[in-house]
């Protein structure tokens, strides 16, 4: 066996963020994953080959707590009451609704995938 040397290179230091929430788009094969630090990244799920292309990130006075995709849109909401459409081209907020109602916990797609609905918590 021949000798050899290793050489580690660390250009920055990462720290892992837990996963919150996950949404699938089937039609575009993309994955969002909300993570605890309130970023979202976006994976690319094509032939089964998943490749990370991009991260929107967090905002600390915001939280996510469910995610949807509606015809190829990305929408999020939270603890702060807000349903929010992202710009996947600018990676930043495009849209926001005020629930109003309290906390947004969850939400979902109805079985015709052309109406979303959310479950809001009143204080």
């Amino acid at each position: 066996m021949s000798d050899f040397r290793v050489h580690r290179v660390r250009f920055f230091q990462y720290t892992p963020q837990a996963i919150q929430v996950i949404a699938f788009d089937d039609s575009e094969k993309k994955l969002a994953v909300g993570r605890a630090d309130n970023s979202i990244e976006i994976w690319n799920c094509k032939e089964n080959i998943f490749h990370h292309e991009k991260t929107i990130h967090g905002d600390s006075g915001r939280s996510v707590e469910s995610l949807a995709w509606l015809r190829g849109r990305l929408f999020s909401a939270g603890l702060h009451g807000d349903l929010t459409e992202y710009d996947l081209s600018r990676l930043r907020p495009k849209t926001t609704s005020l629930a109003s109602g309290g906390a947004i916990w969850c939400m979902q797609l109805n079985c015709a995938k052309d109406c979303l609905a959310v479950l809001i918590s009143s204080l």
